[in-house]
């Protein structure tokens, strides 16, 4: 099953992953955010649990899992009678609407909208919204294999390494997006669906994990060096392995 939201990253490894991890398997999964690789392998036969500790990506997933019609509804009424305009204000002013139904089709409808892929930010292409995401957004009404956990720590490791959910899962699953330094990120604002990552805190932390477990990551030199003494698969712009790293787009870095 493929997601209604656009990927920020866009990655295109789940063919991959399906080979990494087999069939009839339990996927503990953080940072979840689109649930475009969640819902590629719940919908290949592995169970998958989704951690976030975003409220308003929880809320946007529990509202369009419980209605969709609901959620659809006001969407396209939204988008009949959206003036662009409005639509780049609604950018800064999407969260701040009472009811929980209007916040998660108006997440849904910009995060649709923005080049980026995120509510709050980005170039705004309404031709991304279109009767086929709809489908797939009434299709979460039906979903199977994904159960997704709302956790209130701020920082996703402290959940991911305290909670006991993850002991019984066959695999941990990172999907890290785009790597960086972390040396600007005092007093940095993020945007409302935004999860920070300390990439630096996160390597250490996959150096004490017991479980099977994959990070997945935009192409950077340094992770070749954070990540030499593991296993990493390297994906090229179409999806698949490559060993060119010049060709590389993706890498899946597991501990196995």
């Amino acid at each position: 099953m493929m997601s209604p939201l656009r990927d920020p990253h866009q990655f295109k490894c789940v063919a991959t992953l399906k080979e990494l991890i087999p069939a009839k398997s339990v996927v503990s999964s953080y940072l979840f955010y689109d649930g475009n690789i969640e819902l590629g392998l719940a919908g290949s036969d592995r169970f998958v649990v989704a951690h976030t500790n975003n409220y308003v990506i929880s809320e946007f997933w529990a509202c369009a899992r419980f209605d969709p019609a609901r959620v659809i509804q006001i969407a396209e009424h939204v988008n009949e009678e959206r003036d662009p305009r409005m639509m780049y204000l609604m950018q800064e002013s999407w969260p701040k609407y009472k009811d929980p139904f209007v916040r998660s089709a108006l997440f849904f409808l910009l995060n649709r909208y923005s080049e980026e892929g995120y509510p709050s930010a980005g170039k705004l292409n309404f031709a991304n919204y279109n009767p086929l995401i709809i489908n797939r957004l009434k299709g979460l009404k039906n979903l199977e294999n994904f159960h997704l956990y709302r956790t209130k720590e701020e920082n996703f490791l402290v959940d991911l390494c305290s909670s006991s959910e993850h002991i019984s899962s066959d695999f941990i699953l990172i999907p890290a997006g785009k790597f960086h330094y972390n040396l600007f990120d005092h007093g940095k604002t993020t945007s409302h669906e935004n999860t920070a990552i300390n990439h630096n805190e996160l390597s250490e932390k996959f150096k004490e994990f017991k479980r099977k477990s994959l990070l997945i990551y935009k192409n950077h030199p340094k992770l070749f060096d954070v990540y030499k003494d593991y296993n990493i698969k390297m994906i090229n712009k179409h999806g698949r392995p490559t060993s060119n790293k010049d060709n590389s787009e993706e890498l899946i870095i597991a501990n196995f």
